[in-house]
Parts: structure tokens; sequence; C-alpha cells
């Protein structure tokens, strides 16, 4: 994703990025995957977004200029480490 930082220790995962362009702002679909510890994965974006513009309005939910930014675990596994991480970027709508 153009202007958003990987951590160290992530790998993007090829043919899994989307990304779409509406009226209504962009739509960015992307997974990532590595042998990273939650607490370190966690605190390292808790640090780096804000700096980017984006606003913390949960533990993996951002904003910054009408989008939303949120992050998920797919699939943590205790057996190698290796956690499977989507990124997803769309329109902030309000009610």
């Amino acid at each position: 994703i153009e202007d958003f930082p990987l951590m160290s220790g992530l790998s993007e995962l090829p043919n899994t990025t989307l990304i779409f362009d509406s009226p209504s702002g962009r739509y960015v679909e992307a997974y990532a995957a590595g042998k990273i510890s939650i607490d370190t994965f966690r605190n390292f974006y808790q640090a780096t977004l804000p700096q980017l513009g984006w606003q913390s309005k949960g533990i993996y939910t951002y904003q910054r200029e009408g989008e939303v930014l949120e992050i998920s675990i797919v699939e943590p596994s205790a057996v190698d480490g290796i956690q499977t991480i989507r990124f997803s970027i769309s329109p902030y709508v309000t009610d």
C-alpha cells in the first residue's frame, strides 16, 4: 500500500492486494505474513501510524482524511509463529 509502512519481519503476500478507486474513496485490501510477536506488531503500528496522520479509533482501527484503516490478525499460528495480517482501507462513512 502506497505510503503505508510494512513492519520489519512481515512480507507482503503476492497476488493478494486489491485496490479499487470509487467516487466515495479508495478501497484497499492487502495481506502480509511473517514470524513476529503480536505485542511487537501492535506496538510498531501504534507508534508509527500516528506519525503518518492516522488517528487511533481502537486497538487495530485508525482514521485519516476520510479513510478508515482496519488491521486484523487473520491466522495466528502457535505452532510456527507465522502470523498472517490483513490491512484494509476504506472510505470513512458517517450515518
